[in-house]
């Protein structure tokens, strides 16, 4: 197995997403100068075993899907480069690892949220995908979801700063994920997967919810001002990024096209590392 068709099983770019947000939400749960290097190098690790795993079985229940789908048909699994057999076996070998370093090194409540992620994620959304465009809605759900694990890192309950927060999160792979649903809908349709952009010829249905989850999203993104000191810094920031989706989404809205779904798409990549970059920036800015 060569180092790209790993890093491509463990869907590296959403792990490495995935551990920012983690990181979000331990930094949110403490001033900085109590952050501890090794609760969280240990989180981090532990947590990124159970994300890589969940990834890597992923491409084992899809690989029938991958293979008529041209955005996925040159995936390690349907070009043959890599043994299902031996995926299965690093899925199992890196559920355990994590699963114990989380045990031993973090808390209970971390070793279950990252438990809760990858059977969401494999065992819920994954199926969900062939019988109903509902899935977004539900996979949104384990999207989230690592952000608590940095979080339970600290406080064994809930805050509102972090409901809000994961509530922001949540809204947010919403048109990240149906300006995907349009852009690849052929493939999608290929592959007998349901999405919201299934037999939506006319793009009018795509339209409605992309309209509708990034208004939502975008009023989410100023909730968490009401109960946290993000920084000035922040406001500016997500101002700025909200107004170039509000923008594109118009577009769209008023011109259904492919390159304009790109641009959604686009700017809807920024959100995730920047949001807890500009956060820590803030906190180290305005204390």
């Amino acid at each position: 197995m060569s180092l790209k068709d790993f890093l491509e099983l463990i869907k590296v770019r959403i792990l490495v997403s995935s551990l920012l947000t983690t990181f979000f939400g331990y930094a949110i749960a403490l001033p900085i100068h109590e952050w501890n290097g090794s609760d969280v190098f240990w989180c981090l690790l532990g947590s990124g075993f159970i994300f890589s795993a969940a990834a890597a079985l992923n491409h084992v229940l899809e690989s029938d899907f991958d293979q008529l789908m041209d955005r996925t048909k040159m995936r390690p699994l349907p070009t043959g480069r890599v043994l299902k057999s031996w995926v299965i076996v690093g899925v199992i070998s890196f559920l355990l690892l994590g699963s114990v370093v989380l045990f031993l090194k973090s808390t209970g409540l971390v070793l279950i949220n990252g438990l809760l992620v990858f059977l969401l994620y494999d065992f819920v959304y994954t199926p969900l995908k062939r019988y109903s465009s509902v899935n977004t809605l539900v996979g949104a759900i384990p999207g989230a979801m690592p952000l608590l694990s940095g979080w339970f890192v600290v406080h064994s309950s809930f805050s509102f700063i972090i409901v809000l927060l994961f509530l922001m999160l949540y809204l947010w792979q919403l048109p990240h994920f149906y300006s995907i649903a349009w852009i690849y809908r052929k493939s999608y349709e290929d592959a007998n997967l349901i999405m919201i952009s299934t037999n939506d010829s006319t793009g009018k249905r795509t339209q409605f919810y992309l309209g509708i989850s990034s208004i939502f999203f975008v009023i989410s993104t100023y909730l968490p001002l009401l109960y946290n000191n993000l920084g000035g810094i922040y406001i500016y920031i997500i101002t700025i990024m909200n107004l170039y989706l509000l923008v594109y989404v118009f577009k769209f809205i008023v011109n259904v096209d492919d390159k304009i779904a790109k641009k959604v798409l686009l700017v809807t990549i920024f959100y995730p590392p920047l949001i807890p970059i500009v956060y820590i920036l803030g906190k180290m800015i305005y204390g």
